[in-house]
């Protein structure tokens, strides 16, 4: 018992000086006190950008829990990233709706957009999203690494012809249950209904609302493969009312917390 107990300090000691303390304050200082008050955000390596953009807690006030979201941290070897997550808060909201993870060698980009991210999210790393208009992403979310999602352009573009503008924002909407697999790419206008798996090295770019629950999306650009499944643990997950993927220096909580008969 006494070893036991000495190696969950030595475990706490260490997740304490991951976490970038500064940064920590400073995103939190941008909700309200008693959200605040419970460091409900914490980062780590992380480069923190604050002007116009908003943060906010979609949450109830009994649900807020210390270290409920990590950003940045590392939590698998696939990624050897030395960097953490930049957050961007340049115009927008950023909105969080449960707990969550997103691991190292991330990026967060709020160019004047929307970015809403549901309940019990789970990203490996190397994640990079961008908004200018707005993304969606619904309940218990499970990414895989190299995952880039981008809802704009970036650039104004025309048609070289007659000079017709063309739409360079359009929304993108996850839903619930949605696993993307590595290396997939998700482009403006996309709908992913629930419960669909994105194959890995996969262009996803456009509205997919037709799929069945379970179907495989994947290809360059990605279709709709007709071949179904699910994941055991994302069953698990969204059958649970009261789970949190993770809280105070617990990277992933047990499945059974929160559980209820």
């Amino acid at each position: 018992m006494f070893m036991q107990n000495i190696k969950i300090i030595i475990k706490t000691l260490i997740f304490v000086f991951k976490v970038d303390w500064i940064n920590t304050f400073r995103i939190n200082s941008l909700l309200p006190y008693q959200q605040r008050k419970y460091l409900p955000i914490l980062v780590f390596k992380s480069k923190l950008k604050i002007k116009k953009g908003k943060i906010s807690l979609d949450v109830d006030q009994k649900d807020i829990k210390f270290g409920m979201l990590k950003l940045g941290l590392k939590h698998s070897d696939n990624i050897i990233s030395n960097k953490g997550i930049c957050i961007n808060l340049n115009s927008g909201d950023l909105v969080f709706k449960g707990s969550g993870i997103i691991g190292n060698g991330s990026s967060i980009q709020l160019l004047g957009g929307k970015i809403i991210f549901g309940k019990n999210f789970g990203i490996t790393g190397n994640f990079n999203i961008a908004s200018k208009k707005q993304i969606s992403i619904g309940d218990n979310l499970s990414c895989s690494w190299d995952v880039s999602v981008y809802d704009t352009d970036f650039h104004e573009c025309i048609e070289p012809i007659n000079g017709r503008p063309l739409q360079t924002n359009e929304s993108i909407h996850i839903g619930n249950n949605v696993w993307i697999c590595q290396k997939a790419t998700i482009l403006k206008g996309v709908i992913l209904p629930d419960w669909v798996t994105i194959g890995a090295c996969s262009l996803v770019n456009k509205n997919y609302s037709n799929a069945e629950r379970y179907n495989i999306i994947a290809g360059i650009p990605a279709k709709i493969l007709n071949i179904h499944i699910q994941r055991k643990d994302l069953k698990i997950i969204s059958h649970l009312k009261c789970w949190n993927i993770t809280s105070g220096f617990n990277v992933i909580n047990s499945f059974v917390d929160g559980a209820e008969e």
